[in-house]
């Protein structure tokens, strides 16, 4: 028997912001040092931008067929997904075709893919960033139109229910969007932070760009003086630790059906 680890990412062509996947993958790998490691990254776009600097990095088919041709026969596959969304569920439609290619094969789950887990990352942002008289705090995720953006405002709902009533949840795709997150938000000082595992282009651009419809352009103009953390989810030791925990889950199933 020999064992594969693929750890799957949207990805990031943002260097600086990179170490927070890295750091992801260095948490999983850790439960499982055994493994021949691979990453993947989902986006084919951030794949031809990094090539073109000179590093390939593998969809996640070429990496399955990589950990094939290593003699793997034993696989297991944690995205680092935070919601069971349309990428999500096109990334297993895409991996179930190369189960018979080996002995067992394992698909772990997003992050937040139980009330339990959504509460678990609600109280870490809680004592992470705490709250700020007279600011209130703008929490931005990528959104999807699939059912499972309903996390998001579940998320805002239960930071509301501890108290937080400073805290709002927003979402560059889905709901609520940047507008009526700033139609809510009654404080002068906002603070935006962002609600994904990397920092990069979607915070760049659509919580820090220049133009009218990011969501810094929102909040100024309804009136608002815009701070920001420029750190993604990945940076926190305790949603790292969300994902171990989450890994060891899917390392318990896999031995009771390897064993």
């Amino acid at each position: 028997m020999k064992q594969g680890l693929l750890v799957v990412s949207f990805g990031s062509s943002v260097e600086k912001t990179r170490k927070n996947i890295t750091w992801t993958e260095q948490v999983l790998c850790s439960r499982m040092p055994q493994a021949t490691f691979v990453r993947a990254f989902t986006s084919p776009r951030i794949r031809a931008a990094l090539k073109k600097r000179g590093e390939e990095i593998f969809s996640p088919a070429q990496a399955l067929e990589n950990l094939y041709q290593q003699g793997v026969t034993h696989v297991i596959i944690q995205p680092t997904h935070l919601l069971p969304g349309i990428d999500y569920e096109a990334l297993v439609q895409e991996l179930e075709g190369y189960r018979t290619r080996f002995e067992a094969f394992f698909i772990g789950k997003p992050l937040l893919s139980s009330t339990h887990q959504v509460q678990a990352l609600a109280r870490i942002l809680m004592q992470r960033y705490t709250k700020q008289a007279d600011t209130s705090l703008v929490y931005m995720g990528h959104g999807t139109e699939h059912f499972a953006n309903l996390v998001y405002p579940a998320l805002e709902m239960m930071m509301h229910a501890e108290g937080r009533t400073d805290c709002f949840v927003t979402t560059v795709e889905g709901w609520p969007d940047f507008e009526t997150a700033a139609a809510r938000v009654d404080t002068r000082e906002v603070c935006l932070i962002p609600l994904m595992l990397t920092a990069g282009e979607h915070v760049l651009e659509d919580m820090l760009g220049d133009s009218s419809d990011s969501l810094r352009g929102v909040m100024e103009q309804h009136g608002k003086t815009v701070h920001a953390v420029r750190e993604g989810l990945g940076s926190l030791e305790e949603v790292r630790e969300m994902y171990g925990a989450l890994f060891d889950e899917l390392l318990h199933e896999a031995k009771l059906h390897m064993s």
